[in-house]
């Protein structure tokens, strides 16, 4: 508001006061002045210029309301969208947390399994799972025995390409290659 409707509603405010108080003394100087007063600011120019200035005042009201609600209800969109977001901080948060714990089981578990010796049994499906690398000891093969008693028994030698091993060697070179025989001494 300017400052000339200012004074305007200031003065016509104070005359109206008083013309209100002095009316019942209209015969007295005060009061015919007070009403003179009164009348003289109340002037259809004035009226018009107060109505006018209400009127810009009450734009101004309505566009800083509207403003006002477009601002909250900002705000209340970008507090949802924190809540959505603190939300979704927590369920990955919660996720990570699983994922952490199953991570360590997974090294705990590992660190046990590497603790453990391992066993070698006649097993397809566990070579699969653990194989290990064995050099076999060089093969035997049968011979004739001694000349006494050559027909009853034969006898183990050393022979490149042949078809027998020994158990204790088997043994030895599974445990030189880290392993350990089940059942073995």
């Amino acid at each position: 508001m300017d400052k000339g409707i200012e004074a305007l509603i200031a003065d016509l405010k104070t005359a109206a006061k008083e013309s209100k108080e002095l009316s019942s003394i209209a015969r007295y100087k005060k009061g015919i002045d007070a009403k003179a007063k009164f009348d003289a600011l109340a002037t259809e120019e004035n009226v018009l210029a107060l109505i006018a200035a209400l009127e810009q005042s009450h734009k101004e009201k309505s566009h800083l309301e509207y403003r006002l609600k477009n601002v909250q209800d900002a705000f209340l969109a970008g507090d949802e969208r924190a809540l959505r977001a603190e939300r979704r901080v927590s369920e990955l948060e919660k996720t990570l947390r699983g994922t952490e714990e199953n991570l360590i089981a997974a090294v705990d578990q590992v660190a046990e399994l590497e603790s453990q010796p391992l066993c070698v049994k006649s097993n397809d499906a566990m070579r699969e799972v653990a194989p290990l690398c064995v050099k076999l000891p060089e093969a035997y093969t049968i011979r004739p025995g001694h000349p006494i008693n050559e027909g009853e028994r034969g006898v183990m030698i050393p022979k490149k390409g042949g078809n027998w091993l020994s158990r204790f060697d088997v043994e030895h070179a599974i445990r030189v290659a880290g392993g350990t025989v089940e059942g073995g001494k």
